[in-house]
């Protein structure tokens, strides 16, 4: 059976959420969507206010150890892979954003470069 923790963190709050993690031993953080079905690793959770809107705010944490124990799941409607977090040895990071730049009266704007 698996335990759920909730709290806040704010995009300023990241860096050291993201070290703190670390901290624990050797981990990494997974990307949530994968245009394939081997996991996209992360540099960080930390990541530029800019990027709200744009980068995805669920990533995973697992242990480098276990790695190859992550599954995904292809999803058909949009054709891409998820991690299966009810099925992979994983910890959710979700991050959530009221700010998120990505529209504005026009439509879609530009994601950062």
């Amino acid at each position: 059976m698996g335990h759920q923790v909730n709290f806040l963190t704010l995009p300023t709050d990241l860096p050291t959420m993201d070290a703190a993690i670390r901290a624990t031993g050797d981990v990494c953080f997974l990307e949530d969507r994968t245009p394939r079905a081997k996991p996209i690793e992360l540099d960080s959770l930390a990541f530029a206010p800019s990027e709200m809107g744009w980068r995805p705010l669920r990533a995973y944490v697992v242990r480098r150890a276990d790695l190859s124990a992550v599954t995904t799941t292809f999803v058909p409607g949009p054709g891409y892979w998820v991690i299966d977090s009810g099925s992979s040895p994983v910890i959710s990071s979700t991050g959530v954003s009221s700010t998120a730049p990505c529209c504005d009266e026009a439509g879609p704007t530009s994601p950062p470069t």
